[in-house]
């Protein structure tokens, strides 16, 4: 794996807003608007940080998100296209930190930063045997 050279690199990913399972649907006047929920919005900033990770990761590893925070500034309509800018750093060995922007027609509309922690799908199981 050589994720490190992902470190300190800018990617740029457009997104067509076209899933209706991120449709802010919590109330039915809410509904109506057809706007995308924010944690619909999170949904597509892991999903760009996954295919940016997925190449390095061999069949036996996993980028499991550890934490997330986003800001949801303005609303967005589905069936847009917007576009996510991030940033990877690499704080850890193990650990990438993605942030940065999503961004609709040059407006800035929401902020992130997600992490993901590099594991084996073994060791994930492990803890799940401990816990239980």
């Amino acid at each position: 794996m050589d994720l490190k050279r992902l470190s300190g690199s800018t990617r740029s990913f457009s997104v067509e807003i076209n899933d209706g399972s991120i449709r802010w649907a919590e109330t039915p006047a809410g509904e109506s608007m057809d706007l995308v929920s924010t944690s619909g919005l999170l949904k597509l900033i892991h999903g760009c940080s996954s295919s940016l990770l997925e190449p390095y990761l061999s069949h036996d590893f996993l980028a499991v998100v550890v934490r997330a925070s986003i800001t949801h500034l303005v609303p967005l309509k589905m069936g847009e296209e917007v576009v996510i800018e991030m940033e990877v750093k690499c704080s850890k060995d193990d650990c990438f930190v993605f942030s940065g922007e999503v961004r609709y027609q040059g407006k800035q509309c929401a902020l992130f930063t997600t992490e993901r922690r590099i594991t084996t799908i073994e060791e994930l199981g492990r803890k799940l045997s401990e816990e239980s």
